[in-house]
């Protein structure tokens, strides 16, 4: 929503990149009504202006004289967020001026700081439950090791067959 709101586009959308199928897929929306989220389409390497901007990590910038945007006729701008996706800001059919361009840069930046934290977060979640899993093994194998020890004390310190089955 800030896309929109506080950029001041008509269109904003994330598409995030999911490593298994190789393609941007679209993960939230807001804006332009004529786009619901599930008719988002997916971009993969075809997907000229999104893809580029994914892979070069650069922001690119369309308007409705170069008839390749990504949605519309109108003017867009394609943020990448680093390793993660892609942001796609649409304006109306004027160009989208200097101003506009760093302001959706910095709110990539924003937005691509958030997503790291959150993908460390979450490799830290599972981290921990990895560890908590071998902690409880850990203890398992400990208290039948003592178990193990208890029984062999038993037996060496008792001579007779009748000593030992008590």
């Amino acid at each position: 929503e800030a896309g929109t709101d506080v950029l001041d586009f008509q269109f904003a959308s994330v598409h995030l990149h999911d490593k298994s199928s190789g393609v941007l897929e679209p993960v939230a929306a807001t804006g332009l009504e004529e786009y619901p989220k599930t008719d988002l389409p997916e971009f993969g390497p075809d997907c000229d202006l999104s893809w580029r901007a994914f892979a070069e990590g650069k922001l690119v910038r369309s308007g409705p004289e170069t008839n390749r945007n990504v949605y519309s006729d109108r003017s867009e701008l394609v943020v990448p967020l680093g390793p993660h996706g892609v942001m796609v800001l649409v304006s109306g059919y004027e160009a989208i001026d200097t101003e506009a361009s760093k302001l959706a840069r910095i709110f990539g930046a924003t937005l691509e700081a958030a997503l790291t934290h959150i993908n460390r977060q979450s490799e830290l979640s599972e981290r921990e439950e990895e560890l908590k899993q071998k902690d409880e093994r850990l203890t398992y194998l400990d208290q039948l090791n003592n178990v193990i020890r208890n029984i062999e004390k038993a037996i060496v310190n008792h001579s007779t067959k009748s000593k030992i089955k008590t």
